[in-house]
Formats: structure tokens, C-alpha cells, sequence
């Protein structure tokens, strides 16, 4: 029963990735085009900012609230309670993080100069922040997130090939955004209070803000594993003034993030199957039969960098194509560190131990990023190579932490 809930969950959870890989795939190299290299470096950057926002949205709730949902589906307890109390506590904590947010927000040129759209995304982003994906990976039922993606998405996509004309259009591209992730989150909602009988209950504040420190954990982890992703984005917007660059890094993250998310279905579906039943065995033979996966996916995504960098941005982007092979060996390491971060050391209950290496992980990139402008050495090259740098040392010391769980 158990294998087939897997399956039934992998299939979900590689269905919504095959959608995740079209959609924005179609949709990219048309933005690329239309907009221009300033219109999309504008868009890039912001999507880039916004990654590292959205964790501190959700808070280490969507690990923490699975975690909450699996277990008290377990034990047969109300599941109403846990969702309650998730969505009151990302309540109390939005104004903090939205006061935060536009504090740092208004030293940066590319923001202050794109406020409206800046201001668009951002309600976007909450909306996103407030859907309650928790509850359905802590039931093992993640058909809905598949369904939910293609319609809302799917309706997003028709509007930017309709509407989206030109590099004037880059407004409607965000309220295109906003009005998707509305309907999702709606969707949602309906979902849950027509099939799953889900309604909120009433918490006491001192319940909700000690669950919110517990959560705090998932965050910094979560936090840490993003900076790694997004300061770099941030430092090289704030900078380097040329947008081809900057376009370029974001074209090469986004090759990157497209493969990474070939793991995600993955390690989705194993967290809350390792929480419920702590057999890692399975975990082992996944790392073992993946090597030669892997040194063949790094192989074919460097081989063919030129021909990606044409695909999604153009002629002009083709020069800048050695970026995405520069990338290429944290491609490989971060399967490794996905793998061994929630779906082993999350489920095993050892939350300080994989904050330790995500922080250790943001400190080495923080300290790299200052390093080299300090030095003058500040460049493309060089923050490809930190970035390698940053994503080795985070799956070495999770595989230190998580070595007797997986060890045969």
C-alpha cells in the first residue's frame, strides 16, 4: 500500500514537472524576445529577489506543516487544527516580512526604477505564500498540485501570448502573475473545504507563535540553501550595469534550475514517506543508481550550452553560453544535496544538522561574494566558480551528517 501511495505520488509529482518544464519553456524565450534584454533583466532580477522572499513567506512551513499533517494523519487526529494554525501563523508573520522586504527593496536601482512591477510581484508572491501545499504532501495526495499548475498556469500562458506585446507590456506580465497565483490560491481553498472538509479552528496566540518558532528552523535551513541561489543574482544586478550579463546569469540558472527540478518530484515524495516510515533504504539505492545519471545529465547540459542559450534567449545570448557550462559541477552536487537534505536529514528529525551545512554553505557564499569585490576580482567567471564552490561544500557536510542513515 505504501509503495503504491509512492508511486501514485511520483507520478503526480513528475506530471506537474514535466508542466512546470512547458509552460515556462514556452513562455521564457517569447518574454526573452519581447521584452528585450532591459525589459527581461528587469524580470529576472525580480524573480530572482522574489525566490529568496518567498522563503521567508512560507516560513519552513511547507517541511514544517507536512511534518505536522503526516504525523497527525497518523496518529488520526484532526487535520483541521494543523491548518489553522499554519495559516494564522503566516497571518502574524507577513506584515513583519513585508515591512523587511520593502526596506531592503528600496536600495536596489533595478527595483526603485520598476516599483510598480516590483509592488505587482510581490502580492503575487503572497498569494503563492498562502496556498496550503503542506496539507497535501503530509496526506500523500499531491494529484491536486498537478491539476492546480496546468489550469492556473496553463490560463497564464494563453494571457502573456495575448496580451504581452512588447517591452511596455513588462506591467501586465506581473499582474498576469498575480491574477494566476489569486486563482490558484482560491482554487485551493475550495478544494479544501468541498473535498477535504477542512475549517479553521480558533488558536490561542502563545500555541501559534511557539509553532512559529519551531518552523523557524525549516526557515533558516530553507533561507540559507536560497541565498546561495539568489545573493549572487542580487550582487551581480546591483553591480554590473551591462543587462546582457545579467540576463545571461539568470538564462544559465534557469538551464540549471530546469534540470534541478528533475530531483524535486523526487525528494517531494520521499520526505513524506521517510517521516512515516524511517526505511532510507530506499534513499541509498536512489544515490547509487543515480552517478552515472548524473554524469551523464552534466555531460549532455554542458555539450549542448550553446544550443540552450539560442533556444531560450536568442542569437545575442549564444557568446554567453560557457556561463551554463561553468555551472555544470553544481548541477551534479546539488542532486546529492537535495537527496540527503529533507528526505534524510528533515525525516530523521536532524533539522540542526542540515542547517548547519545550508549555513555553512550562505556563509562561504556571503564571505566569497565580499572576498572578490573586495579584491577587484568580481566577475562572472569568478562567482560561477564560488557558486561550484558553495553547493560541494553543502553536499559534503550533509553527506557527513546523514552518513549512518544511509550507509549499508
Amino acid at each position: 500500500m505504501r509503495d503504491q501511495v509512492l508511486r501514485n505520488n511520483l507520478i503526480a509529482q513528475y506530471g506537474l514537472q514535466i508542466a512546470q518544464y512547458v509552460i515556462p519553456f514556452l513562455t521564457l524565450p517569447y518574454l526573452a524576445r519581447v521584452l528585450g534584454p532591459d525589459g527581461y533583466s528587469v524580470r529576472a532580477y525580480v524573480l530572482s529577489l522574489s525566490t529568496l522572499i518567498q522563503v521567508f513567506l512560507d516560513f519552513g512551513f511547507l517541511q514544517y506543516g507536512t511534518k505536522l499533517i503526516s504525523e497527525a494523519n497518523k496518529e488520526g487526529t484532526s487535520l483541521d487544527g494543523v491548518v489553522s494554525l499554519v495559516v494564522k501563523a503566516k497571518t502574524i508573520i507577513l506584515l513583519p516580512i513585508s515591512v523587511v522586504s520593502i526596506a531592503f527593496a528600496v536600495f536596489l536601482p533595478i527595483i526603485k526604477s520598476n516599483a510598480t512591477y516590483a509592488t505587482f510581484a510581490y502580492m503575487a508572491m503572497v498569494m503563492t505564500s498562502l496556498i496550503p501545499d503542506y496539507y497535501y504532501m503530509g496526506v500523500e495526495k499531491m494529484r491536486l498540485l498537478t491539476i492546480r499548475y496546468v489550469i492556473t498556469r496553463g490560463i497564464g500562458l494563453v494571457l502573456i501570448f495575448t496580451l504581452v506585446q512588447s517591452g511596455e507590456d513588462l506591467i501586465v506580465v506581473a499582474l498576469i502573475d498575480l491574477a494566476v497565483a489569486a486563482f490558484a490560491l482560491v482554487m485551493t481553498i475550495l478544494d479544501l473545504k468541498g473535498n477535504h472538509r477542512i475549517k479553521l479552528i480558533v488558536y490561542g496566540s502563545a500555541k501559534i507563535v511557539e509553532h512559529i518558532k519551531r518552523a523557524s528552523t525549516y526557515l533558516i535551513s530553507n533561507a540559507s540553501c536560497t541565498i546561495n541561489a539568489s545573493i549572487a543574482m542580487v550582487a551581480i544586478g546591483y553591480y554590473v550595469s551591462d543587462p546582457l550579463v545579467v540576463s545571461s546569469w539568470s538564462l544559465a540558472l534557469t538551464v540549471i534550475s530546469a534540470m534541478q527540478a528533475l530531483f524535486n518530484p523526487v525528494a517531494n515524495s520521499l520526505y513524506p514517506r521517510m517521516l512515516a516510515t524511517k526505511d532510507f533504504s530506499i534513499v541509498r539505492k536512489i544515490l547509487t543508481w543515480s552517478i552515472p545519471v548524473m554524469i551523464i545529465l552534466s555531460i549532455a547540459v554542458s555539450s549542448l550550452s550553446s544550443l540552450l542559450f539560442y533556444i531560450l534567449g536568442g542569437e545575442e545570448y549564444v557568446g554567453m553560453a560557457w556561463v551554463l557550462s561553468l555551472l555544470v559541477p553544481m548541477l551534479f552536487c546539488s542532486f546529492y544535496g537535495i537527496m540527503l537534505g529533507f528526505p534524510v536529514l528533515g525525516a530523521a528529525g536532524k533539522i540542526k544538522q542540515m542547517t548547519v551545512s545550508s549555513v555553512a554553505a550562505s556563509v562561504l557564499q556571503v564571505t566569497g561574494l565580499f572576498t572578490l569585490l573586495s579584491l577587484g576580482w568580481f566577475s562572472l567567471f569568478s562567482v560561477c566558480l564560488l557558486r561550484n564552490a558553495t553547493e560541494f561544500t553543502l553536499t559534503v557536510l550533509r553527506l557527513i551528517f546523514c552518513y549512518k542513515y544511509i550507509a549499508s
